[in-house]
């Protein structure tokens, strides 16, 4: 769809709501996302780990089974946990007789092939009763198209008439789609649908929508200026069939170039083909810690624009991450506390771990360090990464971030050709563990630090004009632990595993 890099959050959804009032209204320009921005768009359906964020110029719906335990009856499910939604002003843009939307649609790789969900809807409103008119959907891995309208009050659940628009749906494709409808109640109704400008659909002579009909457009009044019977737009993922999860399933939508015009002749002003205007992107060597995309607990320190009043098990997502190559990870932090650690992991706050960033008491809470860590295995491809903070022995105040980075370099902070030229060893160690220095150009007041995987400072030693110092390690216990060396210039990290 388009290269796939990190952009800033906007907020957390996985519907988008759209629509437009009865004088001819266009969202225009055509929305494609491409200045890291959702809006017009809000959140207003929402439940973590589900999300919806702009990512490189684009709408990544990502929906997880998490929340569900498998086999409750669909009565029983909160309506966020079916997905998320986004929306935007009911005023600003609906319709009560004629609609065009446009939009790309890209299924990710892990959308399961046996699926049944919403992925675009035709969404109806009345004094009394809300809910979809049409909806295009995923069914087995098919692209259907499904409306429903009686010409009165209410839809029914048994009046829906479903038309297949595109058999087996593909993976990462663009798909660039436009939906076309007329609302009737005499008959007069109509739905098109169109894939990559080929007509797949179209069934005039229907009834579709619902409401209180005035010369066969929906109108029953007005409430602080907003039509009481409307019909608005939602794309996105909606999960409505429970029974149909898989534990710690994941589903990943893309959306982008979404445009919406109330009136007729809308086809060329909603067509989102030919956009393809790349979004910003963002420098990997260094992601403000107040630029993630989701956050969970901790706040954002207005003077300092660092993350803040971290507690256990707080983190911060970052959407998208393009880890060929990496190999290694770093964080600046600062602590007057005990510290701990950061763990980095992919696809949730319990995924894999892939690295681990010590977090060490250096006696500020505004005197950033950097600490760095290699990658425990190399990945390739796109990622959420997800930075977990730690602490076994205290749940708040941990410390502060200002910000993160990926490199290509192993253990790379200022120099890797340094910390290649710091040698450990033996390690794995069970007793003394030595320190070489001998090629490393460090100045005499270089001091060595270790660390407990929790942030705990072990020892400290100054070697002076040692340039292969040794470490007693011997009344340690067994595990993993992280070795910090300074001077008035340079700081390396390496880890220690002691056996």
């Amino acid at each position: 769809m388009k290269k796939t890099t990190l952009l800033m959050i906007v907020g957390c959804i996985c519907f988008i709501g759209l629509s437009a009032n009865l004088n001819a209204q266009t969202l225009t320009p055509s929305h494609n996302f491409d200045d890291g921005s959702m809006e017009p768009f809000h959140d207003c359906t929402v439940r973590l780990p589900n999300y919806t964020a702009v990512a490189n110029g684009r709408v990544k719906t990502f929906w997880t089974s998490e929340w569900f335990t498998m086999g409750t009856p669909a009565g029983d499910v909160n309506r966020t946990d079916k997905g998320c939604e986004m929306c935007i002003l009911t005023e600003r843009f609906h319709t009560q007789k004629e609609g065009w939307y446009g939009f790309t649609m890209n299924v990710g790789s892990d959308y399961r092939t046996d699926s049944n969900a919403g992925v675009a809807q035709v969404f109806g409103f009345s004094n009394n009763y809300y809910t979809w008119e049409a909806m295009l959907k995923i069914t087995n891995n098919d692209l259907i198209m499904g409306y429903r309208g009686r010409g009165n009050e209410q839809p029914g659940a048994d009046d829906i008439t479903d038309t297949t628009v595109l058999p087996s749906v593909p993976r990462d494709t663009d798909l660039n789609i436009i939906i076309h409808f007329i609302l009737s109640a005499s008959n007069n109704g109509v739905m098109e649908v169109w894939i990559d400008g080929v007509k797949k659909m179209i069934h005039t002579g229907i009834n579709l929508g619902f409401g209180t009909w005035v010369d066969d457009a929906v109108d029953c009044g007005e409430t602080d200026g907003i039509p009481n019977c409307r019909t608005e737009f939602k794309a996105g993922q909606y999960n409505y069939d429970p029974d149909g999860y898989m534990a710690n399933e994941t589903r990943t939508i893309y959306y982008d170039n979404v445009t919406w015009y109330n009136g007729s002749n809308g086809y060329a002003i909603v067509d989102p083909s030919g956009n393809t205007n790349i979004g910003d992107t963002r420098n990997y060597e260094l992601l403000l810690a107040n630029a993630y995309n989701i956050k969970s607990g901790m706040d954002i320190e207005t003077d300092n624009q660092n993350l803040g009043n971290i507690g256990r098990d707080d983190y911060a997502l970052y959407i998208d991450v393009d880890l060929s190559s990496i190999k290694s990870v770093k964080a600046l932090t600062s602590t007057k506390r005990d510290g701990g650690n950061i763990e980095v992991r992919l696809g949730s706050k319990t995924g894999e771990l892939i690295a681990t960033i010590p977090v060490p008491n250096n006696g500020q809470w505004h005197d950033y360090k950097p600490q760095a860590v290699d990658l425990t295995t190399s990945k390739t491809g796109i990622h959420d990464v997800y930075f977990v903070f730690k602490n076994e022995s205290r749940s708040t105040g941990l410390f502060n971030v200002t910000s993160f980075g990926f490199s290509g370099q192993s253990l790379s902070i200022d120099s890797n050709s340094l910390s290649n030229k710091i040698k450990l060893y033996p390690n794995p160690v069970s007793k003394e563990l030595t320190v070489s220095l001998t090629n490393a150009n460090l100045s005499n007041n270089t001091k060595i630090t270790l660390y407990s995987i929790n942030g705990q400072k072990i020892l400290e030693v100054s070697p002076k004009n040692d340039r292969n110092p040794s470490l007693n390690l011997s009344n340690l216990q067994k595990g993993v632990y992280f070795l910090k060396i300074d001077d008035a210039s340079n700081s390396i990290t390496k880890k220690v595993v002691k056996i």
